[in-house]
């Protein structure tokens, strides 16, 4: 369950019902301290336990949900930029679409919800990378026209 509030900065990602759920945002607290630094991800706040079955994890409230085909190209490559980044830190998404990436008033988009994603990702490279290679296709951007920087994987 994810509350969250127009007015707040905070998001909050309960996990009560089943152990499968609660492996899942306990997954996704460990993924949020691996992150790289910089922009482009939302940030763990905090994770809390409310008795024994109930797991709390709190982030940033980085915006609401974007559409990629009106994203600027600048957007666009600067969000796609931090997608590899995270597969250069081992960190595969596993559910990377418009609804985990968020913006807030049109500012840089911001990847959130690692629910479904691996910290063990040994990645292939940009064009060797089955999530690198689907996520180029849906922000409609071309190799060429993708500067990555130059750092190995």
């Amino acid at each position: 369950m994810v509350y969250k509030s127009l007015s707040s900065t905070l998001v909050v990602k309960l996990s009560f019902i089943t152990e499968e759920a609660r492996s899942m945002v306990k997954n996704e607290s460990l993924i949020y301290d691996k992150l790289p630094l910089g922009p482009g991800y939302a940030r763990k706040q905090g994770m809390f336990w409310l008795g024994r079955d109930t797991c709390v994890l709190v982030i940033s409230n980085e915006g609401d949900p974007v559409t990629f085909g009106l994203l600027s190209t600048a957007d666009r490559t600067f969000l796609f930029q931090n997608l590899v980044n995270l597969h250069k830190a081992g960190i595969y998404h596993g559910d990377f679409n418009e609804r985990n990436v968020v913006s807030k008033n049109g500012g840089r988009p911001c990847i959130i919800d690692f629910s479904h994603s691996d910290m063990y990702h040994e990645c292939r490279g940009v064009d060797g990378c089955d999530e690198l290679t689907m996520a180029k296709d849906v922000l409609g951007l071309r190799s060429s026209s993708i500067s990555v920087q130059d750092q190995p994987f």
